[in-house]
Order: C-alpha cells, then sequence, then structure tokens
C-alpha cells in the first residue's frame, strides 16, 4: 500500500466507531487518526512500534469493510465543482458535531463557524489566518465527504421542497385544527354561558341566604337582649322573695319554739315562778330546753354534690331537702337521655361520667360533671319539645327530678333550683350567640 495515500472515514465508519462491537480496539485507534489529511507515512509514525507493522492490514481491512474510503479519489472527484464561488452550509449532522466533543478538530470548527449559507470561499478564505488558508480546500472536503457541510445551491433545492411539502401538510392540518377549534369554541361558548347562568343563580340565593341570616341574627340578637331584661327582672323578684320567705320562715320558728319552750315551763313550774311568754321571748338564753331534737343523719350522697357548680348557692339544708326528693340512676354508655324533639319531664345533673349534645346527628358539645340538662321543660312549660339529644358517652351518675317531686318540695327551694335553672340557660344563650357572631 502507497504511504502516500489519504484516507477519510465513512459515514458507516462514524457508527461502527459508535457501536460498542462494531471494531476492535486497534482499528478504532486507527480510525481515530484517519482525518483525511495525514498520509500513511504520516500516520505509521503516530503509532507504537507493535501497531506499525499491522498498520496495513489494519487500514487493508477498513476499506474492505467500507469503514473509511481514499481520499485522493474523494478530491478528483469534488476539484471539478471546487471554485472560490462555491457557498456551503453547515447540514443538521454538522450542528451535531460541532456541539459533540471530539468529534471534529478545532481547524474545522473555526471553518464551520464561518459558514453560514451566504459566505464563498473566496470571501472565507479572507477571514482565516495565513496559517490555514493552505489546507482550507481539504478541510472544506473533508467536512463535505463528512457529509457536515453542503453545497448551498442543492441545500436550497432541498430546503425548498421540505417547505413546500411542510406547507402541504401545514395547510391540511391547518384546515383541520380550524374546524375542530371552531366546534371546540362554540362547545365553550355553550359551557361558559351554562356556568355563567349557574354562577347568577347561586350568587342571587346565596344573597338571600346572607340577607335571611343577617335578619336571623338581628332579630336573635333583640330577643337575646329581652330575655337578659326578662331574666335579671325575674331574678330580682326571686331573690326578693326568697329574702321574705327566709325571714318570714326564721320568725315562725323562733315564734313557734317560745311558745312551746313557754308552755313547757309553765306546766312544770309553780305559778308563783311562772314566766311571762314576753320575757322568755326575749332572753331565750336563760332557759333551758326541756328535750332536745334529735338530728337527722345526713344523706349519704351529700359529700358527692356538695361541691360541684350546680349546688353553688344552696344551703345545707336546701341541698338536703333536694336529695330527698331527686332520684339517682346509673346508665351505661351510649344511652340516649333525651330525644330531640320529642317531649321530655326529668331535668338531670351529671354526678359523673361525660354526655354529649347531638343536633341533626352531629355533636355540638360535651357535658362535664356538674353540668345540668332538661331544664327547658320547667322554664317553658312541657309543651316545648327539646332542641337536641342527650346521650351518654361514658357510664355515668345521674341526679333526676320530675315534676311531682319537683312540686312538692318547699318554696324556698323551688325558687333557689329556678334560680339555677335561669342562669343556665342565660349562659347558654350567651355561647349560641356569640358562636352564631364568629
Amino acid at each position: 500500500m502507497r504511504k502516500q495515500f489519504i484516507f477519510a472515514r465513512t459515514a458507516k465508519g462514524e457508527l461502527a466507531m459508535r457501536t460498542a462491537n462494531g471494531m476492535n480496539p486497534d482499528e478504532k485507534r486507527v480510525m481515530l487518526l484517519i482525518d483525511g489529511v495525514s498520509n500513511i507515512e504520516n500516520l505509521g509514525k503516530k503509532f507504537p512500534p507493535s501497531l506499525q507493522r499491522q498498520l496495513d492490514n489494519i487500514v487493508a481491512g477498513l476499506l474492505k469493510a467500507g469503514y473509511i474510503e481514499e481520499y485522493v479519489a474523494g478530491r478528483k472527484q469534488f476539484e471539478g465543482k471546487l471554485n472560490k464561488l462555491l457557498v456551503f452550509v453547515r447540514s443538521a449532522k454538522g450542528e451535531v458535531a460541532m456541539r459533540t466533543p471530539g468529534r471534529m478538530a478545532s481547524d474545522e470548527k473555526r471553518v464551520m463557524l464561518l459558514l453560514d449559507g451566504m459566505t464563498t470561499i473566496e470571501t472565507l478564505s479572507r477571514r482565516l489566518p495565513p496559517s490555514l488558508l493552505g489546507q482550507l480546500e481539504q478541510i472544506i472536503v473533508s467536512l463535505f465527504r463528512a457529509n457536515y457541510i453542503e453545497e448551498q445551491s442543492s441545500w436550497k433545492a432541498k430546503q425548498q421542497l421540505e417547505m413546500q411539502n411542510k406547507a402541504k401538510l401545514d395547510y391540511r392540518i391547518e384546515t383541520e385544527e380550524f374546524q375542530d377549534a371552531i366546534d371546540s369554541s362554540q362547545q365553550i361558548n355553550a359551557n361558559l354561558l351554562a356556568l355563567a347562568e349557574s354562577e347568577v343563580s347561586q350568587r342571587v340565593e346565596l344573597e338571600q341566604k346572607l340577607a335571611q341570616t343577617q335578619a336571623n341574627l338581628v332579630a336573635a340578637e333583640k330577643q337575646l337582649a329581652e330575655t337578659h331584661m326578662r331574666y335579671a327582672q325575674r331574678e330580682h323578684q326571686l331573690l326578693a322573695r326568697i329574702r321574705m320567705l327566709e325571714e318570714q320562715l326564721a320568725g315562725k320558728t323562733v315564734g313557734v319554739a317560745t311558745a312551746a319552750l313557754a308552755a313547757k315551763l309553765a306546766s312544770d313550774t309553780p305559778p308563783a315562778l311562772a314566766i311571762p311568754p314576753g320575757k322568755l321571748a326575749e332572753s331565750p338564753a336563760q332557759a333551758e330546753p326541756a328535750q332536745t331534737k334529735v338530728a337527722e343523719p345526713p344523706d349519704p350522697h351529700f359529700s358527692d354534690v356538695r361541691g360541684l357548680i350546680f349546688f353553688k348557692g344552696f344551703s345545707d339544708v336546701e341541698l338536703g331537702q333536694l336529695l330527698k326528693i331527686c332520684e339517682w340512676r346509673k346508665v351505661p354508655a351510649e344511652t340516649t337521655l333525651i330525644v330531640e324533639n320529642k317531649p321530655n319531664q326529668i331535668f338531670f345533673v351529671l354526678i359523673a361520667g361525660k354526655v354529649r349534645r347531638v343536633k341533626n346527628n352531629h355533636t355540638i358539645d360535651f357535658l362535664q360533671v356538674g353540668d345540668c340538662f332538661g331544664e327547658v321543660a320547667y322554664l317553658k312549660g312541657a309543651t316545648l319539645l327539646p332542641f337536641e339529644s342527650v346521650i351518654t358517652r361514658t357510664e355515668c351518675v345521674l341526679l333526676t327530678l320530675n315534676p311531682t317531686a319537683f312540686n312538692s318540695a318547699p318554696p324556698t327551694l323551688r325558687l333557689r333550683i329556678a334560680q339555677r335553672f335561669m342562669r343556665v340557660q342565660s349562659q347558654r344563650m350567651n355561647e349560641t350567640l356569640t358562636n352564631l357572631l364568629v
């Protein structure tokens, strides 16, 4: 093989180099040094001695496989066209090769950067340094053989054909897309119209509900103010009545005790030593009672209820009277004590455990030890139905009071219980209004 031969890589060789099993390492090493500029003699100087002896065989094998071609033959085929007025343009493959490290030499990249589809070879030569002018023809031929560049005339024809085909395709696509856009636009307009009508309807409904809610809130505030006023007046009347009854009860008790003691002393004492009733009333401490009354034993549940908040303000006597007329109940968890919108005439005080208040199957509150419920029937009468249900959450101990037992209680005790009822109702109405305002 002549040492003056120059070879260049073919497209098939480029592909084989990038394929994992396309060629052996020695062939790849030779392929990397074949650049369309170096001849066989110069190529042999770049290899180690062990590879120089196989160079001819490797080159012959690559040539036979079509991985390389004789560069001189390719240049002769091109020399008839190459002149200073030719214009070249970069191909898509050339653009990729420029961006891929190691795909082309720096001189080739410099020439590729100047090929813009408008500059001739003559103009291109004026922009290159003198050291590169001698290699310009070889670089152009090498880039052309590698399909990195194309002639402007052939490129223009190809581009024109591609543009025509693209224009036909675009016209067909645009026509179909235009029709689809019209159909889609009509559907969107119909959907928007329906949505607008729905939004207007919903807005009118929401504004009506808002106006109704505001009216209800104003009415509730007015009703709460009137209720507070009535409760304050009623509480004042009850307190005055309680004080009057306590005074009357205390006066009657002292009067009866004095009369009894005077009668006893009169029967046991000689007439000369008898003490008039008026005198005994003035100094009861001077007389000794003839009989000591035995105190009744306290209720066994007295200590369980004494500290509860509901019984705050009850005297020991009133609390003892209340325990006598109440009943104790022990109920398991998840037991319904009061049913919403169904009559109830039993009043409850929670002694132990927890219960929950339920409205429309939704828990609205939890009651703790000392809280009461069911008092609405006593304040409003048996005709008023409960507006919520009460269900035990855990096992509970309850103190219950029915209408019969309530009516049999002493007047002062009934007034004390009614006073507590009103305070509980006032507190709960305040909480309800606060929740509405929030």
